[in-house]
């Protein structure tokens, strides 16, 4: 089975081939996955720091949105 990955020209995203499959990753997605400080589109660095906050809020969001919808639907 043939594998290869590479950077688009662009250098803003992965492109993973596997046998017959293809698949796109977003540069900044694998980033943020390792806590690596990534730049948003408008040229901005974003720290570790700020990752941490924004997991921790994403995840604090997350599970209100399940405690609302199991209250609605109990």
């Amino acid at each position: 089975m043939k594998k290869s990955i590479r950077l688009t020209k662009d250098k803003q995203a992965f492109v993973v081939r596997i046998g017959e499959q293809t698949a796109l990753f977003d540069v900044n997605l694998i980033k943020y996955h390792l806590e690596i400080p990534y730049t948003k589109k408008n040229g901005e660095s974003v720290s570790l720091e700020e990752i941490k906050q924004k997991k921790q809020i994403a995840q604090e969001n997350y599970i209100a949105a399940i405690n609302k919808k199991q209250a609605q639907g109990a």
